[in-house]
């Protein structure tokens, strides 16, 4: 968790631009994690919930509620 926090301090300080690039990979990566399908039924749910909060995200802030989410869910 908090490389995510650090990764996306970082990119926000350099440019503000790059949100949507951060955004656009966690949703990738972790829409690859939920596709392989080796979680129970109940992380996968909270899994597929996360990423839905990821993609809708349009702040740094729910981006990290996010992606902090998806840790907690394990």
């Amino acid at each position: 968790m908090y490389e995510h926090v650090q990764m996306l301090a970082n990119l926000y300080r350099r440019a503000p631009a790059n949100f949507v690039t951060v955004r656009d990979a966690y949703s990738r990566h972790y829409a690859r994690r939920l596709a392989r399908g080796i979680r129970s039924p109940k992380q996968a749910g909270a899994l597929a919930a996360a990423l839905a909060r990821i993609e809708t995200a349009r702040s740094e802030s729910d981006l990290i509620a996010a992606v902090a989410g998806i840790d907690d869910a394990g």
